[in-house]
């Protein structure tokens, strides 16, 4: 139900007060914590005979356990790569939206 009082706008939140203009719902920002280990994986990936020659050897035939340890790794220092996502139509074709408005003989009632 909208709020008489706030012009019909919805305000979200719980209590329903939701956030002021302007208003940073993280004001203290992302922890330091999180740069520093990014910044340590990256370090890592790109020391010598680091995080890349594993993961060479790694695709030449290295455990499981290593592969995981260094996908994690490489996931949080440089971000998990997009995958993409392609929709189409029948017969690859372009996607059809079909619209059925009905309306009502009493709208008055609405």
């Amino acid at each position: 139900m909208a709020d008489v009082a706030n012009n019909g706008k919805r305000t979200g939140g719980v209590t329903g007060k939701g956030f002021k203009p302007g208003q940073s719902g993280n004001p203290s920002g992302r922890p330091a914590i999180a740069k520093a280990f990014r910044d340590r994986c990256r370090e890592f990936m790109e020391a010598e005979e680091g995080g890349w020659d594993i993961l060479i050897t790694m695709a030449k035939g290295g455990g499981s356990d290593k592969r995981a340890a260094c996908e994690l790794l490489a996931a949080y220092a440089y971000g998990k790569p997009t995958q993409g996502l392609e929709v189409s139509g029948e017969g690859g074709g372009p996607v059809v939206i079909k619209v059925n408005i009905r309306a009502d003989k009493d709208a008055s009632s609405v």
